[in-house]
C-alpha cells in the first residue's frame, strides 16, 4: 500500500531507533560476557596463589632438608632420592607459575578489552529532539508544497 512521505520517514525513524537499542543490548552483552570472564579467572587465580605458597614452601623445606644433611656430614652427599623430590618440588612450583601468570595476562588482555568497550559506547539514541523538530519541520514544508509541485500543467 502506497505511504506518504511522513509515514515513511516515521518507518524509517522507527527502524533506526530500534537497530540502536539492539546494538546497546550486544554491546551489554559482551560487556556482560567480558566480566564474567574476568570473575573466573580472578576465583581461578586464589588457589593458584595459595599453591605457589605451598609449592614454594615444600621446596625450600626439602632443599634446606637435603642441605643439612650435607652439612652435617661435611661434605656434600649424592642422594638421589632427595634431589629428585626437590627437582620435583621446583617443577610443580614453576608450573604453578606458568599458569598463574598465563591467568594474570589473560586477565590483563580482557581489562584493556573491557576499557576499550567502556569508551566505545553505543549512541543510546537516534535523533535527538531538536534534530527531529527539525525533520519535522522540513516534512511539513515538503507535504504543503507537494499539490503544489503536481499539479498538471495547461
Amino acid at each position: 500500500r502506497p505511504v506518504s512521505l511522513g509515514q515513511a520517514l516515521e518507518i524509517i525513524i522507527k527502524l533506526q531507533i530500534r537497530q540502536v537499542k539492539e546494538k546497546q543490548l550486544k554491546h551489554g552483552r559482551e560487556r556482560c560476557e567480558i566480566q564474567e570472564k574476568l570473575n573466573h579467572i580472578q576465583q581461578a587465580l586464589f588457589p593458584l596463589h595459595e599453591k605457589i605458597k605451598d609449592s614454594h614452601s615444600k621446596y625450600l623445606e626439602l632443599k634446606m632438608k637435603h642441605e643439612e644433611l650435607s652439612d652435617q656430614l661435611g661434605e656434600v652427599i649424592r642422594d638421589q632420592k632427595a634431589e629428585f623430590e626437590v627437582k620435583a618440588a621446583y617443577k610443580v612450583m614453576l608450573e604453578t607459575f606458568a599458569e598463574y601468570d598465563a591467568l594474570l595476562k589473560e586477565q590483563q588482555e580482557l581489562e584493556v578489552q573491557l576499557t576499550k568497550m567502556e569508551q566505545m559506547v553505543p549512541n543510546e539514541i537516534y535523533m535527538t529532539p531538536q534534530e527531529r523538530h527539525v525533520l519535522d519541520w522540513h516534512c511539513a514544508i515538503w507535504s504543503s508544497l507537494m499539490p503544489l509541485l503536481c499539479r498538471p500543467s495547461r
